[in-house]
């Protein structure tokens, strides 16, 4: 037996919504940024000069209602030049890097709906030093899992308070700058 025309068309459209990929908030806040900063710091044991600029697209969602409109999840699409600089020989280094920062949704903590737990990743490459000569010293690449609790403070608005240190939940490819430091700027600029 054939279905009528009208019972076709009811189970195609309960198809398609069983089949639709979940909608995702729209943004609450898109801003395309430009930025460039200039200083120097001593943490070294040496001065370091830095010139750096970057921009990017940031934006906020809208609260989903599965968190009673207390969770505003922040992505940034960004990329940054850093130059390094020590003024003592002129040597310098540039740290380039393109990525993707967003967070993950969020599981709720407490019973009055107000602190969560959330994941953020970061991926592409955040993370490639070069010489003067263009040559690479180091590169980060992959992704970085972290996780966070978070106060949202009740209020249904964008920010609220950190309860903790992240925890790094997974890191996939290489990352050396993770245990970059001092030792590899006096290398290359002293």
């Amino acid at each position: 037996m054939r279905p009528a025309p009208a019972s076709t068309a009811a189970v195609a459209a309960v198809a398609a919504l069983a089949l639709a990929a979940p909608v995702q908030a729209a943004p609450l806040e898109r801003d395309r940024y430009q930025w460039s900063d200039s200083g120097s710091f001593d943490d070294c044991g040496f001065t370091i000069d830095v010139a750096a600029h970057g921009g990017g697209l940031a934006m906020i969602r809208e609260a989903n209602p599965s968190t009673g409109g207390q969770f505003f999840r922040f992505s940034d699409n960004y990329w940054l030049v850093e130059r390094y600089t020590n003024p003592a020989n002129g040597r310098w280094i540039e740290r380039t890097g393109n990525g993707i920062f967003f967070e993950l949704p969020p599981s709720e903590v407490s019973a009055d709906g107000m602190v969560f737990t959330y994941q953020t990743r970061e991926a592409g490459q955040p993370f490639v030093m070069r010489d003067s000569a263009g040559t690479v010293l180091m590169r980060d690449r992959g992704a970085i899992t972290l996780e966070y609790r978070f106060d949202s403070l009740g209020d249904g608005q964008p920010g609220g308070v950190q309860l903790q240190d992240p925890v790094l939940v997974r890191m996939s490819g290489p990352h050396p700058g993770w245990s970059s430091g001092c030792s590899d700027l006096a290398r290359w600029l002293g």
